[in-house]
């Protein structure tokens, strides 16, 4: 679960090589004796990374088995937790249509979800206002875009 919590945080700190080594490392782990629970949290903790990282490819399937898993043996704050990463994953994947759907139909189970939840409303609504003008606007939607906004002015990280 620590190698899961570091690519989480290399993520978030838009570590991208780090984020990499920290999920090799993770695949490289054998249970003796796997534990649902804890594997649900690492999809939980692998898929967020992978969303914020821009492997969206990797995130889906991680977010929506841990979603699944938490549901089905009823414990809501991680299911409400893992519904948000995947809303935010889809968001980040430019789908603010699912992120938005799985947004409304999220009942906040903590009051980590109830903070989070209004967030990415938040973001979903200026990612919608400011449309037209996206080349021009700050990147929210992932740590990685916004550094290298601050960094050239500009979204493709070009400067000029």
């Amino acid at each position: 679960m620590a190698t899961s919590r570091h690519a989480l945080l290399f993520a978030l700190t838009a570590q991208g090589k780090e984020l990499a080594r920290a999920a090799r490392e993770h695949s490289l782990l054998e249970a003796e004796c796997p534990v649902p629970f804890l594997d649900a949290w690492d999809d939980i903790f692998l898929g967020w990374a992978f969303s914020l990282g821009d492997l969206h490819d990797r995130a889906m399937d991680r977010l929506q088995r841990a979603e699944d898993y938490f549901r089905r043996n009823g414990l809501r704050p991680a299911a409400a937790l893992a519904t948000w990463a995947l809303a935010e994953a889809h968001f980040l994947r430019g789908d603010a249509g699912a992120a938005s759907d799985l947004l409304q139909a999220l009942t906040p189970a903590s009051d980590l979800t109830a903070a989070l939840k209004p967030l990415l409303a938040g973001r979903l609504l200026l990612d919608r206002a400011s449309a037209p003008e996206k080349d021009n606007a700050p990147p929210i939607s992932s740590p990685k875009r916004a550094l290298r906004w601050c960094k050239t002015g500009s979204r493709s990280g070009r400067s000029g």
